[in-house]
């Protein structure tokens, strides 16, 4: 899910700083809820309407509450900043950002190679990636072993 964010921010932002902002935020703000809620739950609670009793599990210290918190935040950073970076690309030419148009399977492998179709506004030029599925480089670092 923190993936796909990380692309979706992107794609929303068209800036590199501002989705990078984006993932940040929404981290911190779900690191910090979970830092919050930790020893509690609720019981009682109406399935259609909500409500419900907060309940005390126990009172955790400051170090557990951080370590939960940390956890939290590098659980959802790092896949965010992950998916953000994937999802954009440099023009070879003029060095602005690339829009991914278009992606599928390549069809003359049974590997599941995934082609990429990227388009630079700036200098109007298109740029083909393939990237290779797991299961193509794992044949082919097993065919070197040999």
């Amino acid at each position: 899910m923190a993936f796909r964010g990380g692309r979706e921010a992107y794609q929303h932002y068209r800036s590199r700083f501002k989705a990078f902002l984006l993932i940040l935020a929404i981290s911190l703000g779900l690191a910090f809820l979970s830092r919050t809620d930790l020893g509690t739950h609720i019981e009682n609670a109406d399935p259609f309407m909500g409500g419900g009793d907060v309940v005390t599990d126990y009172e955790p210290t400051n170090a557990q509450r951080n370590q939960a918190a940390t956890l939290i935040f590098l659980l959802s950073f790092l896949p965010g900043l992950t998916g953000l970076s994937l999802w954009q690309k440099n023009c070879p030419n003029c060095g602005a950002d690339m829009e991914l148009t278009y992606k599928y399977k390549h069809p003359e492998t049974w590997t599941g190679d995934t082609v990429f179709l990227w388009h630079c506004d700036k200098c109007k030029k298109s740029v083909r990636e393939v990237r290779e599925a797991a299961a193509h480089r794992l044949l082919r670092t097993l065919r070197r072993g040999e």
